[in-house]
């Protein structure tokens, strides 16, 4: 550093110094030693401004010692809560679904609550990140291998030293609490989007699902109201009353495999499908399987 520099060629300068000094005095020609004089003169002035500069620095690191210490623990006090935060969010944001309305909306309220607690936090960690890359910018950039920290050591080592290990120190609390904020904030907004792709999605499964019911409830109706047609009359009418009991069982049968997929999904995703629900298509699939012998049956007496 500047001042090691200092300290090391201060031996040379004050040989420069004194041997100039001596020449001076030793000098016949006016001309030469008047600028030999101006050299000596140029000589301890640089000198005297680089040590001036050194001490600037030094007194500038430990009147600032206090409050870049102070930064170091803000952030590393609030690296910790972030990580609190993001274990709480891996219990309550990221397991089993209730897909009953009310549960959707309970989980929905959390995630809101949840989401004001960072925000709350978010001007101080802003802060901090602000102030942290602030300082760090204004060092040269540092081996993270050690640590040792300046605060264990400050009986020990220089004041540069001290700066080093403290600017050291600061740079990885903030890339570490920079990447840990950045991780919590894209997590719970995965979690919001979660909700609200299951909220979506279990209305339409649930519309779905009382379309299949109605259109089932429908077509059975139809076939308990068949009467066995009179031998040798027209069947005309009766084929295209099958055709269009046909027609309602295929629009039927394609709902039925959207439920039953996303059912499948809901799964795959740890989304509880409410019991009412699961037992209504359980049921439908059931009654459905009758469907088609029914009509092939009334299809052959026709």
């Amino acid at each position: 550093d500047l001042q090691s520099e200092i300290d090391a060629n201060r031996k040379i300068y004050e040989g420069l110094d004194n041997t100039g000094r001596k020449l001076l005095r030793s000098l016949t020609s006016q001309e030469d030693a008047v600028m030999l004089q101006h050299k000596l003169d140029e000589m301890n002035q640089r000198w005297n401004h680089l040590n001036s500069r050194s001490a600037a620095i030094r007194n500038r690191l430990e009147s600032n010692s206090d409050h870049w210490n102070a930064l170091l623990l803000s952030s590393r006090e609030l690296t910790e809560w972030v990580i609190r935060k993001n274990t709480e969010l891996t219990s309550i944001g990221f397991g089993s679904i209730n897909g009953d309305a009310n549960s959707l909306q309970m989980q929905l309220d959390e995630h809101k609550a949840f989401r004001r607690q960072l925000d709350d936090k978010r001007s101080i960690i802003e802060n901090n990140l602000m102030n942290g890359r602030q300082y760090i910018s204004n060092e040269s950039p540092l081996s993270d291998t050690s640590d040792t920290e300046a605060i264990d050591e400050t009986m020990y080592i220089s004041t540069e030293e001290q700066n080093r290990i403290l600017s050291r120190s600061i740079r990885r609390e903030v890339n570490k609490l920079s990447e840990q904020w950045t991780l919590l904030i894209e997590r719970c907004d995965k979690w919001k989007h979660r909700l609200d792709e299951n909220i979506t999605k279990m209305r339409q499964f649930q519309k779905v699902l009382e379309d299949l019911s109605s259109r089932v409830a429908s077509a059975e109706t139809i076939t308990h109201s068949w009467t066995i047609p009179v031998p040798g009359s027209d069947t005309t009418e009766e084929m295209q009353h099958l055709q269009r009991l046909k027609d309602k069982l295929t629009t039927a049968n394609a709902l039925l495999d959207d439920c039953n997929e996303q059912q499948n999904f809901f799964s795959s995703c740890r989304v509880i499908v409410p019991s009412p629900y699961l037992a209504k298509l359980e049921d439908i699939n059931t009654r459905f399987v009758a469907k088609p012998r029914r009509w092939q049956k009334r299809r052959k007496i026709a």
